[in-house]
């Protein structure tokens, strides 16, 4: 049996200009990943128009690149759920009108 002082400890591979460009690399996923999942400011600012008229609601389209924004607000989770089951229902209103509509062609 040997001892731990008598073991040699194994080198490690420390390169300064490795370390360098895996800090960069990193900074720039991590600036990145924030960069999307932080809502553009206009969502913001239209979250906080709409919230003074509103106490809850929800908002769905797209912009104008395509992507989807959905923007929803509300002040506790009793609204938050009434909400959403509101939501469910006029969707489903919604689908089952445009099911008869195309029955009708």
């Amino acid at each position: 049996m040997t001892k731990k002082s008598d073991e040699e400890p194994e080198e490690i591979f420390v390169d300064e200009q490795v370390l360098e460009v895996l800090r960069e690399s990193l900074k720039k996923k991590l600036k990145n990943e924030r960069r999307k999942n932080s809502p553009p400011l206009t969502n913001n600012a239209l979250k906080a128009i709409l919230k003074e008229f509103m106490t809850c609601g929800k908002l769905l389209g797209y912009d104008l690149d395509g992507n989807i924004i959905e923007i929803s607000f509300h002040d506790n989770k009793m609204e938050d759920n009434a909400m959403q089951n509101l939501f469910v229902q006029k969707f489903g209103e919604f689908m089952a009108g445009r099911i008869n509509l195309e029955d009708d062609f």
